[in-house]
């Protein structure tokens, strides 16, 4: 409770994928200060998703989805996270 946490996952895919992130199976959206979320390519075909959250409180606790997708096929990666108070 009140500490940060990143997630990430990886994806490997041509053409270039763009990647979601979801809690509870809605999409997040970003809040300054709060929510970020950053993809970085870190070779031709492969890119490294991220999604901080700060000062996470109960609220944050749930079931989180990393997506990417082409337009040809979508891949996933899923965490459950948990704050305890």
């Amino acid at each position: 409770n009140g500490e940060d946490v990143r997630l990430k996952c990886e994806f490997s895919g041509i053409p270039k994928l763009k990647v979601f992130w979801y809690k509870n199976e809605a999409p997040i959206e970003t809040e300054p200060g709060k929510i970020t979320t950053k993809s970085t390519k870190i070779q031709p075909d492969r890119i490294r998703a991220r999604l901080v959250i700060k000062r996470l409180d109960t609220h944050d606790s749930g079931y989180y989805k990393c997506e990417a997708t082409n337009g040809f096929t979508t891949i996933e990666s899923t965490g459950v996270l948990v704050v305890k108070t």
